[in-house]
């Protein structure tokens, strides 16, 4: 059993589909007769709102936004060392969807530094090149929020470590 992720209006926190965004309000929905409890999440990019039910926030994965505290690890992470990846490509695609689908912050960071590397050294394939900027945006958009930049200076910061 999940444990119930207890939000509040003004609350930032992330949705690892579509990123970091504001709770703003918890409303009251009724589905198929029952009414059940939403947080109504406003999305920081595309000004998009969504409805998650709380009973299932936290197994689709919406939590608090990284805290100043956090992100010198998460910097850290992006350092290295790198996430071990199939050399053959299919299980190597599969994995690196299978990280960002997850959301998993850590792993996603890990990821993006790794194929960061790789880019510098080697360059990416136009699949790995999309995972990568997924990665990246899913890093850069996270440091925004947690150290209140813009997502320009964010970029700029998670270039600097990645180099």
């Amino acid at each position: 059993m999940t444990q119930l992720l207890t939000l509040a209006p003004g609350d930032q926190v992330v949705y690892p589909k579509h990123g970091p965004g504001v709770v703003r309000a918890i409303t009251q929905r009724s589905v198929g007769g029952e009414v059940r409890p939403y947080y109504d999440i406003e999305l920081r990019t595309g000004g998009m709102q969504v409805l998650v039910p709380v009973e299932k926030a936290s197994a689709l994965g919406l939590r608090r936004v990284l805290t100043k505290d956090e992100v010198p690890r998460l910097l850290s992470v992006l350092q290295g060392p790198d996430t071990q990846l199939p050399s053959a490509f299919p299980p190597r695609h599969r994995l690196q969807q299978a990280i960002l689908e997850g959301g998993q912050l850590y792993e996603v960071a890990q990821l993006a530094g790794t194929l960061a590397r790789r880019q510098l050294h080697r360059g990416l394939a136009s699949s790995e090149l999309s995972a990568f900027q997924q990665a990246k945006k899913a890093v850069v958009l996270e440091l925004a929020v947690a150290l209140d930049l813009s997502e320009a200076e964010a970029a700029r910061l998670f270039d600097d470590r990645c180099a």
